[in-house]
């Protein structure tokens, strides 16, 4: 078993009692990634904020796109004024 770095918190805690050799915080996390290894098992977390993103990514990249094109399309134009000329 593979272990994470953020995990090694719950598994380097004390037990209660001197008889005990692991504490039952150990003792779940070895069971839940024993679960994940062996059995393929993996809790997904889904949130409203989450789910939030994930419904809005495809409008956000289709006019982050559209107004890139939009900029382009201003910066070649040519722009003049009494005291100025530009060409691009």
């Amino acid at each position: 078993m593979k272990w994470r770095a953020s995990q090694l918190g719950n598994l380097m805690t004390n037990s209660k009692s001197k008889s005990e050799v692991l504490s039952e915080t150990t003792k779940s996390e070895i069971r839940k990634i024993a679960k994940q290894d062996f059995y393929g098992y993996h809790t997904e977390i889904k949130t409203k904020p989450m789910m939030k993103g994930t419904d809005w990514e495809q409008i956000k990249k289709a006019f982050h796109k559209n107004s890139q094109k939009f900029f382009c399309e201003l910066e070649a134009e040519q722009y003049y004024n009494e005291t100025f000329k530009s060409e691009q």
